[in-house]
């Protein structure tokens, strides 16, 4: 779909986000990638991100009173992170207009949701509605039985490179290190091979990211520190 397109692009959205534009200007500004023309998604997306940080508190500390501080941050993290934003920009076919034939990596996606709730946001407000609300109900449809359920387990294993430090501190093991030993593979699909070192344990990932990579090898090096305690 072309952003030129308008009045489908208001569909879509009307369709997945459950909101209907009033200026698809503002809808159009949204999804424009800052490579694609110097009206971009940069500024709604600083807001938009913002927002979202708010939003996703709000929702923890309303449904999980039970959760301490620290798991409120660790949940937040795993509901807002880039992979976590680019799925749901996913599922809601959100189009991206870019120069060229750039592909669309995962944090331009994660961008796209991040403008697009902010763009939500001020279309509710020039119509003189409260446009947090919205989005409150976009982030309880998208995450609420999710953070309902959540246990810790859930975000031990997201931020395996976390868990992972938090399990060696306790343990007295220092600091896992991590080495890059390899990058192969062209520039627009690369493949990263890492070594993870804590003690005398040593593990691999590999992934079309370094960050992967890393936690790949942090996620095994789990599994081989079961044998020396809790």
């Amino acid at each position: 779909m072309r952003l030129a397109d308008t009045e489908s692009l208001v569909q879509l959205i009307k369709k997945h986000a459950l909101y209907e534009f009033a200026n698809p200007k503002l809808l159009q500004e949204a999804l424009t990638h800052p490579s694609n023309s110097s009206l971009n998604n940069q500024k709604l997306e600083f807001l938009g991100d913002s927002i979202l940080n708010f939003g996703a508190a709000l929702l923890i500390y309303q449904l999980r009173p039970d959760l301490s501080e620290g798991e409120m941050s660790k949940l937040r993290t795993l509901l807002i992170n880039t992979d976590a934003l680019a799925s749901w920009a996913s599922a809601m076919k959100l189009p991206l207009e870019m120069s060229g034939r750039q592909l669309i990596g995962e944090r331009s996606r994660a961008d796209a949701l991040e403008s697009l709730l902010a763009a939500i946001y001020l279309d509710s407000a020039q119509q003189g509605q409260e446009g947090f609300s919205h989005i409150m109900v976009l982030l309880e449809k998208r995450y609420g039985n999710l953070v309902k359920s959540a246990t810790a387990t859930l975000w031990e294993a997201s931020d395996t490179k976390t868990t992972l430090q938090e399990r060696a501190a306790k343990l007295n093991l220092g600091l896992p290190v991590y080495h890059l030993i390899s990058k192969t593979g062209p520039d627009h699909a690369p493949e990263f091979l890492v070594r993870a070192e804590l003690g005398d344990l040593t593990a691999q990932g590999t992934s079309n990211t370094l960050k992967k990579a890393e936690a790949e090898a942090a996620g095994i090096l789990l599994g081989l520190m079961k044998t020396l305690g809790p």
